[in-house]
């Protein structure tokens, strides 16, 4: 048995209902995790489960990148050294994965992060999430952390694969496939979740001085950075804004078309959920780009029932999924956003 497992074992029943509960919370409260929440509801509960634990720890991992005080001088738009945290972080993954026993406060006195961790153990050992995964997915999300502005697409879509796209391949590795290029197609989905979080925060970014849409993009539009720091509302920015959403929607068509390969006990329709739901919020952008620099606020959050009107959607995602194996598995999925 594993030293994971061993530590999992000393587990009692009690504990494991706390830690998944708390999990559970942190990605209800984090506005639904951009439809996890919901979509998780298809899953068994193991899975469901596993769901929570991943999402609530990778977005602990997250915030304590983000709060990282930046090493160098960022004031120009590059930041020198390297992240601190980073190695910190990836030798507590490592502890997670090889010490007998995690050290934590007794249960009455263990805060959210601590029971999301053991929920995290748990989930890791179930499932046997490769520990690279969330090696790389820290990495990313350092280097991520440190960027003020970005050139190309290319050096954007870089970085959607190493922060989202690896978020996508854990939860892959709790769906369970059926095939090995399963987790490819899951990155797709991970890297269109993050640049439609792009999107959505795109003011709160620019607040920090931070351009995450490629400046080849502006230039391609004639909407400049100065404009986009001034918060500039006029028809070049809609044009450029709806230019990334046909991005967003092309990776969300790349992905849907391996969800396929997901085991049949639910986790191919709580893939279209997610994928519908993320789907629904770009088309919310897409009536209205200029919402996006009015704050966070301003691109208003489904109701339940709104999600629950994505529903039909989400079954088409998950029936043409199988329906398109063999192209799928050719892997002539990109471009067929029109049948989303």
């Amino acid at each position: 048995m594993s030293a994971a497992a061993d530590s999992a074992s000393s587990v009692d029943e009690s504990e494991r209902r706390a830690a998944f509960a708390a999990a559970r919370d942190a990605c209800r409260r984090d506005g639904g995790a951009g439809g996890a929440y919901l979509a998780s509801f298809f899953l068994p509960l193991i899975k469901r489960q596993g769901v929570y634990a991943v999402w609530a720890f990778s977005r602990l991992i997250e915030r304590a990148v983000a709060a990282e005080e930046p090493a160098g001088d960022c004031a120009t738009g590059t930041c020198g050294g390297g992240s601190t945290v980073a190695p910190l972080l990836k030798s507590r993954v490592d502890a997670m994965y090889d010490a007998p026993r995690i050290e934590l406060p007794l249960p009455p006195f263990r805060d959210e992060s601590q029971w999301v961790m053991l929920a995290a153990i748990e989930t890791n050992r179930r499932f046997e999430i490769p520990r690279s995964l969330w090696h790389e997915l820290i990495d990313g999300l350092a280097l991520f952390e440190s960027v003020r502005r970005v050139a190309t697409w290319r050096s954007l879509d870089a970085h959607l694969a190493v922060t989202g796209g690896n978020v996508g391949r854990i939860i892959a590795a709790v769906l369970g496939a059926t095939h090995s290029d399963a987790g490819s197609f899951a990155a797709a989905i991970g890297r269109a979740v993050r640049l439609t979080s792009i999107l959505r925060h795109l003011e709160r970014d620019v607040a920090r001085d931070r351009l995450l849409l490629p400046l080849e993009d502006l230039a391609r539009f004639r909407y400049s950075e100065r404009e986009l720091l001034a918060g500039t509302i006029n028809d070049n920015l809609r044009s450029l804004v709806r230019h990334e959403i046909a991005r967003a929607r092309e990776l969300f068509s790349e992905g849907a078309a391996g969800t396929c390969w997901l085991d049949g006990d639910g986790s191919r329709m709580a893939a279209g959920a997610l994928v519908a739901l993320q789907l629904a919020q770009l088309d919310a952008i897409d009536r209205e780009p200029e919402l996006i620099l009015r704050g966070d606020g301003a691109i208003k959050r489904p109701s339940l029932v709104a999600q629950l009107r994505q529903l039909p959607r989400a079954w088409r995602i998950a029936t043409r999924s199988s329906a398109d194996r063999e192209e799928a598995s050719g892997g002539h999925a990109v471009g067929r956003t029109s049948r989303l």
